[in-house]
């Protein structure tokens, strides 16, 4: 996996604030980063109809990412970050799915707020996997 869309990848699931970095600093260079964010999300969607070209690359690199989320899940689970309880696979799976709906939407639903999604899906992840605190 190319190092740029390993770090979007992660920007987007560990932490979605580095995707609107130029928001703060430069509203052009948002606008260029969301239509090159727009453009992958479409190209995986491209990938179910089968293209030679696409679709293996981009399951290969949906496969890596979810590899990679449950490597981190499971590594979370043995230092006490995320809850000891959690099947790191399965989550990892949930993660993949839950951010290709979330990129669908943004695409297809006019009106849809990538950045509010984002965060709201942060919130949900931390919520469900952190491990929990006795009151």
């Amino acid at each position: 996996m190319s190092s740029s869309i390993n770090c979007l990848t992660f920007a987007i699931v560990a932490e979605p604030r580095r995707v609107v970095v130029c928001q703060q600093q430069r509203q052009c260079a948002r606008r260029e980063d969301e239509q090159f964010l727009k453009s992958i999300f479409i190209l995986t969607f491209e990938a179910v109809r089968g293209a030679v070209g696409v679709t293996p690359r981009i399951t290969r690199w949906l496969s890596e990412v979810e590899a990679a989320i449950a490597a981190a899940l499971t590594t979370g689970r043995s230092d006490g970050s995320v809850r000891a309880d959690l099947e790191s696979v399965t989550a990892a799976r949930q993660t993949v799915m839950t951010g290709i709906g979330i990129a669908y939407a943004w695409i297809v639903l006019p009106g849809t707020n990538l950045h509010a999604e984002l965060m709201r899906w942060r919130t949900r992840i931390d919520a469900d996997y952190s491990p929990q605190t006795s009151p």
